[in-house]
């Protein structure tokens, strides 16, 4: 009697009969057994059978051969081999407790399921990435450049020419980041774009086997390497406060950011007030001289304020790009791939919302000037109209983007 096991061949899974003989027998048998299967043939290991016998013994095998697989994907590392030994010889025995065919469908669905998510999510994420490349490197508005005088120069002109500054939005928006000198170019723009073109790349399947995951191994390092230097020249924004609601539309952050901070400064004003007021009620003139100091508002007769809604925004957002990257690069370090593909996805949302904030951006605001200009509506080239087009796209790109991770995430991760 032959003893059946599965061996691991190439990308699929070979049948091996192997024999009890001496000498050669057991290599002829095995290799006349790969090369049967190769040929999508299949010869049961007994005697002589009737066709109905011989196609119920080949379903029999191959079914219990197919749920041994599902052993294989769910077990990890000498567990796996040793749990799809001891199920091909079961199977090969006859054994009928096999685990049930509906929990190998299920576990082959769910993983089939996260590839055909990620899929289709793939044409998406390398379009925004391509944009974002485009963006840095093309000759309009060729971010990396921000800062050169010529470039500067010729980017305002044509925004000008082509209207852009009255239908879209101020040049500033675009050149704004030049006032900081060339950091904020060469250690923001031009990193990001290399962050950018690796990132489909790493989302491929293909990448993860080729030259033997080489290219997928050194693509990572040098994304997450190159994350590290945006996330540089984005502090050197931020201590500019190069925001576009401080710098570009006035202090005007959208009507839902303007709201938060107009209940924010009043809840502080409230607080400030009421602290101030028992202080003085409870302590004695000369106490009080002496503490008021830390209870007035500021030499100009300010009191202190939060940051702007968008602000802590956006801080928030670096962070969370920052958590993902080392989460995803740790996790891959230490072999933990299913984590790995978790904060790999999320990572490339965090960072990726940007690419499809431009084109909403731009969409609404030439809806809007349509709209403006066919007397439909009044004020949409007001700041306040900009400054909402501007926030209302990047909340929902981030929503999207963001959300879309999580969605190919949930199914993706039951392979490895």
């Amino acid at each position: 009697n032959a003893l059946a096991s599965l061996v691991l061949h190439g990308r699929g899974w070979v049948f091996a009969a192997h024999g009890k003989g001496e000498g050669g027998g057991h290599d002829v048998q095995r290799n006349a057994a790969i090369q049967r299967l190769k040929k999508r043939q299949w010869r049961p290991p007994t005697g002589p059978r009737s066709p109905a016998q011989y196609r119920a013994a080949k379903h029999m095998w191959w079914r219990k051969f197919a749920l041994c697989k599902a052993v294989q994907t769910q077990a990890v590392g000498a567990a796996a081999a040793t749990a799809r030994h001891r199920c091909v010889a079961r199977a090969a025995a006859g054994d009928e407790d096999v685990p049930d065919g509906g929990e190998y469908n299920i576990t082959k669905n769910r993983a089939a399921g996260g590839e055909r998510r990620l899929a289709s999510l793939y044409p998406f994420v390398a379009a925004s990435a391509s944009l974002m490349v485009l963006w840095v490197f093309g000759p309009f508005p060729g971010s990396w450049l921000t800062g050169v005088q010529e470039h500067d120069t010729f980017v305002s002109d044509l925004y000008q020419r082509l209207h852009f500054d009255t239908i879209i939005a101020p040049a500033s928006l675009l050149l704004k980041y030049g006032e900081a000198g060339r950091a904020p170019a060469l250690m923001h723009a031009l990193p990001g774009a290399v962050w950018c073109a690796l990132a489909p790349l790493q989302l491929h399947p293909r990448s993860r086997t080729a030259f033997g995951g080489g290219l997928h191994r050194w693509g990572g390092r040098a994304m997450l390497a190159a994350a590290a230097a945006l996330m540089v020249g984005y502090a050197v924004i931020d201590a500019n406060a190069l925001f576009a609601d401080v710098h570009d539309f006035g202090g005007r952050g959208g009507g839902v950011a303007d709201a938060v901070d107009a209940a924010a400064a009043a809840a502080v004003a409230s607080h400030w007030t009421e602290a101030t007021s028992s202080v003085l009620q409870s302590q004695s003139a000369e106490v009080v001289v002496g503490a008021s100091a830390s209870y007035w508002p500021g030499e100009n007769g300010t009191l202190p304020s939060l940051p702007p809604f968008n602000v802590v925004g956006i801080r928030s957002i670096a962070m969370w790009f920052i958590a993902t990257g080392v989460a995803a690069g740790i996790t891959a370090a230490r072999g933990g791939f299913r984590y790995h593909r978790r904060w790999a996805l999320r990572h490339v949302g965090a960072g990726l919302w940007v690419a499809g904030q431009r084109p909403l951006f731009a969409a609404l605001r030439v809806a809007a000037a349509g709209a403006g200009a066919l007397g439909l509506c009044d004020g949409t080239g007001d700041t306040s109209a900009v400054a909402d087009a501007f926030y209302y796209s990047g909340y929902a790109t981030t929503f999207v983007y963001f959300a879309a991770a999580e969605w190919a995430l949930r199914e993706a991760d039951t392979k490895p």
